[in-house]
């Protein structure tokens, strides 16, 4: 019924309070720009692109198809994440700087962005 919900079968069941690990590949593609993601021109917006859990409480499971306007009931989890980009391309987002040899470059970005900030 919504193509951005997946079921996955455990072989076995979870034990209250136990947890599991689900590694899997995943592409992203963006399209020109629809609700919260996709790009025009050179400019690319990315939100809410990742797999994400759906939220198991005394209720049962709550999986919640993508809503445009405004936020839904979800979980949170841990991602790693690569990318490849142009060089010129700058990114801005939540996480830790993993590359240490473009720390420099990242300082004198958020020094140019405090300087101009409105």
């Amino acid at each position: 019924r919504h193509p951005d919900i997946a079921r996955l079968q455990l072989p076995e069941p979870l034990a209250p309070g136990a947890a599991v690990r689900l590694y899997t590949p995943f592409r992203v593609q963006l399209p020109r720009y629809v609700s919260r993601s996709g790009h025009i021109g050179q400019s690319y917006y990315v939100a809410q692109w990742y797999p994400k859990p759906a939220v198991y409480d005394r209720e049962g499971w709550h999986p919640m198809p993508y809503l445009e306007d405004g936020e839904f009931y979800s979980e949170f989890a841990t991602y790693e994440v690569q990318l490849t980009l142009p060089y010129n391309y700058v990114v801005g987002a939540t996480g830790a700087l993993q590359t240490a040899d473009e720390r420099p470059f990242l300082i004198g970005r958020s020094i140019a962005t405090e300087q101009h900030f409105v």
